[in-house]
């Protein structure tokens, strides 16, 4: 069976947002689990963390 992950260039996720509003604390999850740090978002997409 071949690594998806060496075939993949990019990998996005979408979460959905739910009236409880979980979608911007499990992106925050999922970046500290895979230790990943973003760069280069804009002032309004910061405001959503």
């Amino acid at each position: 069976m071949t690594n998806l992950s060496q075939q993949a260039k990019d990998v996005c996720v979408i979460f959905n947002n739910n009236s409880g509003g979980d979608a911007a604390p499990n992106a925050l999850a999922l970046r500290d689990l895979l230790g990943i740090h973003w760069t280069g978002l804009g002032p309004q997409q910061m405001s959503l963390f």
